[in-house]
């Protein structure tokens, strides 16, 4: 008799269990993992690969076993985004902290929505973006963000805006580390299209340690005036220590297991602090990049014919990833380049009139996104001066 209630017992509160996960929202019709989503503010929307979820602190969602990309956005702060995979374990929290800094003042209109999700009622209704989609390479379907359209008719005066310098670094060869196959001519070709078609002075370093890049760094502080700008762009091996909670640059002469030759991303940030420059925008094609920041805006800034003149009055310092916390593609992309490196590069070609670094990100993402295992990310480099301003690119006049 009493095998008989506990086994009675076992299957009615197994029976309860399914029934509470039945009702939990759906990401897609296979999904039977249960995630909670959590974030520390109180009125933050979160989607699943492109599909709304329910509003609040914290959300109990069904997923599949499969890699997923999480978005948060709590009302009046920037969104942020994560991208989880298996195994998940029970019970598995992803959890979102925002901060003052982090309010998104860059617009006054809500995200347009195709369909309310009602927590109240449970009703699931397939709610979206209302974006244009791409397929990814699972064969699903993930919203991607508009591409940008620049002002019309805005011209800056290039007299107005400084001078333009890249430093540009490329490692392949590594002495103690496997070496990469398109680190160097990413580099190259890179500077290329800043030098001939935006008229930037480059300095490019192959191969380069730790001290040819502080060197680097430090020649531009006395180098550099509050006029100028600065675009420093990194491909080479990244590293993510978790116990530290630290991400680096790994130059040619970093050692596994000692980081007396790694570039922390606490060095590279007094650097940025230090430069005179006005505008700063750090391009990483590295594992683990998204390090130098966690939140994205996803809106784009296209808009009056004003946006960019206010814009470059402030003081940026701002970092275009080529992924999150994972590790990125080093080939895959047109030309012998990285994926990264060939939308960059694609991208930078592509534009006759000036445009953002936030715009640049627009344009780079969807292609990256469709071939890669990485989603690259674009934000304010924190404690390094920010000020809300943006890195503007300048064509250089044709005739």
């Amino acid at each position: 008799m009493r095998r008989t209630l506990v086994w009675f017992s076992l299957l009615i509160a197994v029976s309860a269990v399914a029934k509470e996960a039945y009702h939990y929202p759906k990401a897609s019709d296979d999904a039977d993992t249960l995630i909670e989503l959590r974030s520390n503010e109180q009125r933050t929307t979160f989607w699943v690969d492109g599909v709304k979820m329910p509003r609040g602190r914290r959300v109990k969602v069904l997923v599949s076993d499969r890699p997923h990309t999480i978005v948060a956005q709590p009302e009046g702060f920037i969104s942020k985004e994560e991208y989880i995979q298996p195994p998940y374990y029970q019970p598995y929290i992803l959890s979102f902290t925002y901060m003052i800094g982090e309010r998104d003042h860059s617009t006054d209109q809500p995200r347009r929505e195709t369909a309310q999700y009602d927590n109240r009622n449970n009703d699931q209704s397939s709610a979206r973006y209302d974006e244009p989609s791409v397929a990814t390479r699972q064969g699903r379907v993930e919203t991607a963000a508009p591409a940008p359209q620049l002002p019309p008719g805005l011209k800056l005066d290039p007299s107005a805006t400084g001078k333009y310098f890249a430093l540009i670094i490329g490692n392949d060869d590594y002495k103690y580390l496997p070496g990469l196959a398109t680190a160097r001519g990413d580099a190259k070709a890179v500077a290329a299209v800043l030098q001939s078609q935006y008229g930037f002075t480059t300095r490019v370093l192959l191969d380069a340690t730790r001290a040819d890049i502080l060197d680097a760094l430090y020649n531009y502080r006395s180098r550099l005036t509050k006029d100028d700008n600065l675009l420093i762009y990194y491909a080479g091996h990244g590293w993510l220590d978790k116990a530290a909670d630290e991400g680096y640059w790994l130059p040619v002469d970093a050692k596994k297991g000692s980081d007396a030759d790694w570039l922390s991303n606490a060095s590279l940030t007094a650097s940025l602090r230090a430069i005179p420059a006005y505008h700063i925008l750090v391009i990483a094609d590295s594992c683990y990049s998204g390090k130098l920041t966690r939140g994205i805006n996803m809106e784009t800034t296209a808009g009056s014919g004003g946006y960019l003149a206010k814009v470059y009055k402030k003081k940026s310092r701002t970092v275009l990833a080529s992924g999150g916390l994972e590790p990125v593609a080093d080939s895959g992309g047109k030309g012998g380049h990285s994926v990264f490196a060939s939308a960059l590069i694609d991208a930078l070609k592509g534009e006759s009139g000036e445009f953002t670094g936030m715009d640049l990100f627009l344009k780079v993402r969807r292609p990256v996104l469709v071939n890669a295992d990485q989603s690259p990310e674009y934000a304010d480099i924190r404690k390094a001066g920010h000020d809300g301003g943006e890195f503007v690119f300048i064509p250089k006049p044709t005739h």
